[in-house]
């Protein structure tokens, strides 16, 4: 994640949860060497809920609980690929024994 992508995240945060949710430049500095390893999208995504279930802002000791959002995202989003890259073979494969067993003169079995 890039610096700025970080502001981003950072004025939404300060939105939710006040202007002084980091405070100081150095205080910016700090959470986003802890955090700059992490994809911008998916902590994106982790701070939704976060944000909609916690009234009081995250300290850098929280990250456990951005680590379980992070990381199920992640899990999901890893899953996503890989079906969607198994889905144009599979449905290719199908296709191709359907039309194996129609020349066989073989029929499928119907719903």
């Amino acid at each position: 994640m890039t610096k700025q992508e970080f502001a981003t995240l950072v004025v939404g945060m300060q939105a939710m949860y006040g202007e002084d949710f980091i405070g100081t430049e150095e205080a910016l500095d700090v959470w986003y060497a802890l955090l700059h390893d992490l994809d911008y999208q998916i902590l994106s995504k982790a701070l939704q809920p976060y944000m909609l279930t916690n009234k009081f802002k995250p300290t850098v000791a929280e990250r456990a609980r951005f680590a379980e959002i992070y990381q199920a995202i992640q899990r999901r989003k890893r899953t996503e690929v890989n079906v969607d890259s198994v889905l144009p073979n599979l449905r290719e494969m199908v296709q191709n024994r359907l039309a194996e067993l129609e020349q066989n003169g073989q029929k499928a079995i119907k719903p």
